[in-house]
């Protein structure tokens, strides 16, 4: 394989690794986003102040860190 070959080769794997954290980036942040809203609606709606938030983001960010092994291993595509 050619010099030119080989970089265009490396720099492809790099943009597949950066889509991949990237990827899991956004994937943490909105699952914990979405429990994060789901807990400040439900600590609204029946008055429980803080505490359906901090369970929400506990779930939030177990979920994410579930989610994140998950496809870290192969396994949810």
């Amino acid at each position: 394989m050619d010099k030119k070959g080989k970089n265009k080769d490396e720099t492809q794997s790099t943009l597949q690794a950066l889509s991949f954290a990237s990827g899991l980036g956004i994937s943490f942040a909105v699952i914990i986003g979405v429990c994060l809203y789901a807990g400040i609606y439900i600590d609204e709606k029946f008055s429980t102040s803080p505490f359906a938030t901090i369970i929400g983001i506990i779930l939030g960010f177990i979920t994410a860190m579930w989610s994140t092994y998950q496809k870290l291993l192969g396994k949810n595509k």
